[in-house]
């Protein structure tokens, strides 16, 4: 065996040994032999910037539970000692012992606790790119090593700019010409690996062109053909970088221009220029930069007498003429000329021709796709065209309908460009008068008016009635209006409800509007109406639509109970009818049946009524009804009463006895007093009536008048709005025996109580006998005869008052009475009708009895009185204050 044979059998021992002997220094730490994990796979690649972070990864995962990691070494390059290690020989690894090496030192931190582990580097330097192999140690597995490349970036130290001539330039840079060329260039120096250079005008990428050379320079050199207006100012960019972890080096410049005039305007009013009449002209320039110079021309002659001043950013010029015309300069150009003095040859120029002005003519004119000049149907498009002439001219072109001046609106279909209007979709209410208008300095000129006809198909007229209501058997006149052009239309009518439709044949047409007939003979004919019309456009293409419902008077309420009742109030429930089509509200009238009036009316929209504040222990008659717009219903009557009020059951002492003792012979004195006073007043009216059959009446004897059963209204405060207040008209007094019971009868045509203070009594020759009908009920309840209405001031009345015996009621054509106990008497309306007053029907006085007539002064009183009255029939002349 040779020496050098020898050799390469050692290597491999002194390979293993090395790395023990240098961990040898490291307590308790003996290495075992290292097993390489060959792998042809190209090393993962790690990229840094210098002063950043490097993470290196390293994969310690055991390939067997009960195995786990006892030593992580970390290498560089080919060194033999390791720059990091961790031992976790006698701990678990997260409480393992850490050793950074001399070369790392505390930038450098191996992180256990993620996955996969890493090894960080902070900060790195340019030094630390290289290879790096990590080893793993385990106790029972074999030994695992992972290598990879560390890349350290070192960004470009600085850029900066050139011009063609290599001069660095910087801040503003120029002026250049408007329209010129530009070149620049950029140089990049240093950087690992080479950077990128490019050039940007703001985030605008302009030039990524660039071209590294061997002493470390970058360059990137940017054309820029022509310099427009928009690149005023602009701010050019040159950055360099190899990486996309740190900013780029930057360097940037702005460019400077001269700029040409944009426009040259004379902002005078055109206007007509008098001979001779000094006229002042301005003419404006924008644009330019610097500013502008400007000169007035006519033809090849410049103007004098000018005035120049500039903005203070120099680029608006404003320029004033001062001009006297001659009649020569008539139809001569006038030009306003503005030129950049640094760019001469590139003037900008504006004027007018100066000549006589007359207020603009107009013509107008239509067309119309699809139609007939000048009428249009409905959807097609049309174009009105404004033909105007005018010196100088026209400042104002505007458009005119019978509605005002029309603006430019094309959501609504309605464009006007200059002299042009177009109308698309033309519709129904577009009809009628156009005409345009153009305005210059001499005034408005407007064009004749045309008339624009539109033909459309018929549609409903708005506001129309849709709901009838009609009783059963009851014609339906229903009257259909539609809004045509032309208006000679055609009309078909159809019913339909929910069981059936058919024509309607009964009908009648005259212009756009139709009335049919329809009568619904039962329920199910009761439905809608479609009313369809037609005309040479076409088809009404939704139909007019009217609801026949039925209406009439409402029927009778029903099941009426009075569900609660107390000494002074009392609940009544019914179940409603019928409400005959229409809205209906429900009326109760209480009537005291012992004292023979009306105790109160109540209105509600539903048939429950409460009836409260009326009087205990009493007898009550209930009348009631339904109504509506079509009238009222029959009358449900019942009989109610109320408790007893209830007692106090406190004795009484012998004192309050004294007391109550004493009141009651009070009283009882002053009844004996009254009562010798009324016959002394009987004796005195006696006497008065025989020397008054000799003598004659006399004012002062008639103005005697004795009451019975009369309220006053001051005894009502008339806190219950439904309590119809007394009226106390004071009428002849009946003494007889027996007496005569009162009784207030409500009409049958009777609403609500807003009618109440409006009956009359009828002449005897115009009042008819108008009984109330057996099925109201209210012959059960002892009520009989009728009242009218009537607002007039003066009134005759014939009236009969016929005694009832208890529980009889005496039909008015059985009254018997004296022919001769007629009297006539003069009613006092200051003082109102009294209670309970029974109004029968009208019987004409006997023959053979002469007329007695007292007419008394306004506001009087008249007494009447026969004591031997059996039936009497009184003739009352009135007169209202």
């Amino acid at each position: 065996m040779s020496a050098m044979d020898l050799v390469w059998l050692l290597v491999p021992f002194l390979l293993q040994y090395i790395p023990q002997v240098v961990m040898a220094g490291i307590p308790g730490i003996k290495l075992r032999s290292m097993t390489f994990e060959e792998d042809n796979q190209q090393l993962p690649e790690y990229h840094a910037v210098t002063g950043g972070r490097a993470d290196l990864p390293c994969n310690i995962t055991q390939h067997s539970t009960e195995d786990k990691v006892s030593l992580v070494l970390w290498y560089k390059e080919d060194a033999r000692a390791p720059i990091y290690s961790v031992d976790a020989r006698n701990s678990p690894l997260e409480k393992a012992k850490h050793f950074p090496g001399a070369t790392l030192g505390s930038r450098a931190y191996f992180e256990t606790f993620t996955k996969p582990t890493i090894l960080k580097i902070e900060p790195i330097q340019e030094k630390d790119a290289g290879i790096y192999r990590c080893r793993v140690d385990y106790r029972w597995a074999r030994t695992f090593t992972h290598s990879m490349v560390l890349n350290v970036i070192v960004p470009p130290k600085e850029t900066i700019i050139l011009d063609a001539e290599n001069n660095e330039l910087s801040g503003v840079i120029g002026p250049y010409d408007e329209g010129s060329e530009l070149r620049l260039r950029c140089e990049s120096i240093g950087g690992i690996p080479p950077p990128t250079v490019t050039w940007w005008r703001g985030s605008t990428l302009l030039d990524d062109t660039f071209e590294a050379h061997p002493d470390g320079v970058v360059r990137n050199d940017l054309v820029i053909t022509t310099l427009l207006r928009s690149d005023l100012l602009m701010v050019l960019t040159c950055n360099a970088n190899n990486n996309n972890a740190t900013v780029a080096v930057a360097t940037s410049v702005k460019i400077s221009l001269n700029l040409k005039p944009i426009e040259a305007r004379i902002t005078s009013l055109r206007r007509t220029l008098s001979a001779g009449r000094k006229a002042e002209l301005e003419c404006t320039s924008t644009g330019s930069r610097p500013a502008a110079r400007i000169t007035w021309w006519i033809g090849t002659t410049q103007l004098a007498n000018t005035t120049e001043s500039s903005s203070p950013d120099r680029n608006k010029t404003v320029s004033v003429l001062n001009f006297w015309p001659t009649g020569e300069h008539n139809n001569k150009y006038l030009g306003c000329k503005a030129e950049n003095p640094m760019l001469p040859g590139q003037a900008v120029e504006d004027g007018w021709t100066l000549n006589v002005s007359y207020i603009p003519r107009a013509k107008l004119s239509v067309k119309i796709d699809h139609g007939k000049q000048p009428t249009a149907s409905e959807g097609s498009d049309v174009r009105f065209l404004c033909d105007i002439r005018a010196n100088p001219w026209a400042s104002e072109i505007g458009w005119m309908s019978e509605d005002g001046r029309m603006n430019n609106e094309p959501d609504i279909g309605v464009t006007i460009a200059n002299n042009t209007l177009i109308i698309k979709r033309v519709q129904r209410k577009h009809a009628g008068y156009y005409k345009c208008f153009a305005t210059n300095t001499e005034g408005t000129g407007h064009s004749e008016k045309v008339y624009l006809k539109v033909n459309y198909s018929p549609v409903c007229q708005m506001g129309q009635k849709i709901v009838y209501g009609v009783a059963k058997g009851e014609p339906a006149r229903v009257e259909c209006s539609v809004d045509a052009e032309p208006s000679d239309v055609s009309f078909r009518w159809n019913f339909n409800n929910s069981i059936e439709q058919h024509d309607v044949l009964s009908f009648t047409s005259s212009g756009p509007a139709s009335v049919a007939t329809y009568i619904p003979r039962s329920r199910p004919e009761f439905g809608k109406l479609y009313c369809w019309a037609k005309n040479s456009v076409g088809d009404q293409q939704v139909p007019c639509i009217f609801n026949v419902i039925p209406a009439g008077p409402p029927d009778q309420v029903k099941n009426c109970s009075i569900t609660n009742y107390t000494s002074d109030s009392l609940r009544i429930e019914c179940e409603e009818g019928y409400d005959g089509g229409l809205q209906q509200k429900f009326y109760l009238e209480v009537y005291n049946e012992a004292q023979e009036y009306l105790e109160k009316n109540l209105t509600r929209i539903e048939p429950v009524f409460y009836v409260a504040d009326i009087p205990p222990s009493t007898e009550y008659i209930l009348v009631i009804y339904a109504a509506n717009m079509k009238g009222r219903s029959s009358s449900v009557v019942i009989k109610g009463s109320t408790d007893a009020a209830p007692r106090s059951e406190q004795g009484f002492s012998s004192e309050s006895i004294n007391i109550i003792l004493g009141v009651m012979i009070g009283v009882v004195a002053a009844l004996v007093f009254v009562a010798g006073i009324a016959v002394f007043i009987i004796r005195m009216r006696e006497e008065e009536r025989e020397s008054g059959s000799r003598e004659g009446p006399t004012r002062e004897k008639d103005e005697i008048l004795l009451k019975k059963n009369l309220v006053d209204p001051a005894e009502h405060d008339g806190k219950d709005p439904d309590v119809i207040p007394p009226q106390n008209v004071y009428c002849a007094e009946m003494e007889q025996a027996g007496g005569i019971p009162n009784m207030l009868l409500p009409p049958n045509d009777y609403i609500g109580p807003e009618d109440r203070a409006n009956y009359r009594m009828e002449p005897v020759q115009e009042m008819p006998f108008d009984p109330v009908p057996q099925k109201s009920g209210l012959y059960e309840a002892g009520f009989t005869g009728s009242l009218q209405r009537n607002p007039k001031h003066r009134q005759e009345a014939y009236i009969e008052f016929c005694p009832n015996q208890p529980g009889v009621m005496t039909p008015p054509n059985l009254c018997q009475y004296d022919t001769s106990a007629v009297q006539f008497a003069t009613l006092d309306y200051h003082r109102g009708r009294p209670q309970g007053v029974q109004v029968l029907p009208p019987h004409p006085p006997p023959q053979q009895h002469e007329d007695e007539r007292r007419t008394l002064p306004r506001g009087g009183r008249a007494a009447v009185h026969n004591p031997n009255f059996h039936g009497s029939r009184y003739y009352i002349e009135t007169e209202f204050p």
